[in-house]
């Protein structure tokens, strides 16, 4: 098969996994590097044995999400270690780079060799779809960390955005008792034409010891200790806001609060259906 009729998949979790399964199944040849798998049983999918081979055999390079956890290295659950300045030496200007959230070293070589990207985390369609994911992940950790029901339990959420709307339809099916905490009038309004109770943020302190979840999606520090020394000590803490997140998980630890930051939790419990959002997104930019 013709190197345009090629896709490499670099790095990554269960996703790029399935991502190279489904691209493989569609016909096309798959070559891989970092991904958590040896493919010993699948047609059509080979692994490299170096960044060189697997930069010069195919247009399309599908990257993890995120692209880097690090700053510095292509993000992979596998030992294969690639950093970014390694892999934007091999950039060429017919390579079309898809990944999330992609770092700004690889933007500028992109832009300076004339080739092309896509950020997964920037198209809507992608985030509305894993946005559900993101929810069903939340709610299993919530049920992981804590000994009562979410069920009449009390659960605050922090942010009403695209995840925290999903979020509180789940938590509502299962018949918890939702609040939601913004900053500003409008959500405010938003929420509770939704029908939920809602809070300003700077409210909130005041109202911490009757919650037995807090749900972050804030991606900035707004459970400090002063928040933490007002909580119930039995609360659970699921914190889903871009790392770092918007928790105090040292002060957390110092005080015996089960807190967690939640990321990638699309990758982690339906890397399947997330790896079919991902593949689906990109048909206009796959090889024919």
């Amino acid at each position: 098969m013709s190197m345009n009729k090629n896709i490499a998949v670099i790095g990554g979790d269960k996703r790029q996994v399935h991502m190279c399964m489904l691209l493989a199944s569609q016909g096309f040849s798959v070559i891989s590097l970092g991904v958590e798998s040896d493919f010993a049983n699948t047609k059509n999918v080979a692994v490299a044995d170096s960044l060189e081979e697997v930069m010069n055999s195919s247009n399309l390079i599908i990257g993890p999400i995120p692209f880097s956890r690090d700053g510095i290295h292509i993000f992979s659950n596998t030992e294969v270690n690639i950093r970014l300045e390694e892999f934007v030496s091999f950039i060429q200007d017919n390579h079309t780079i898809l990944g999330g959230n992609i770092n700004t070293l690889i933007i500028d070589a992109v832009e300076n060799k004339n080739a092309k990207y896509f950020d997964f985390m920037k198209d809507d369609d992608i985030a509305v779809k894993n946005a559900v994911a993101t929810a069903e992940g939340t709610i299993l950790e919530a049920i992981r960390l804590s000994d009562i029901n979410l069920s009449e339990s009390e659960c605050l959420v922090l942010g009403y955005g695209r995840c925290a709307k999903v979020l509180v339809n789940r938590l509502k099916a299962l018949n918890a008792k939702v609040t939601i905490a913004v900053r500003s009038k409008e959500q405010i309004n938003q929420a509770r034409n939704d029908g939920l109770s809602a809070l300003f943020l700077n409210e909130a302190p005041a109202h911490l010891k009757q919650f037995d979840f807090i749900f972050n999606s804030i991606p900035a520090m707004i459970i400090t200790l002063a928040w933490l020394m007002a909580c119930k000590k039995e609360v659970v803490i699921i914190d889903i806001a871009s790392k770092p997140g918007g928790t105090d998980f040292e002060e957390c630890k110092r005080l015996g609060i089960q807190a967690v930051l939640a990321l990638g939790l699309p990758g982690r419990y339906a890397p399947k259906t997330s790896a079919k959002i991902l593949i689906d997104s990109i048909g206009h930019l796959l090889p024919r």
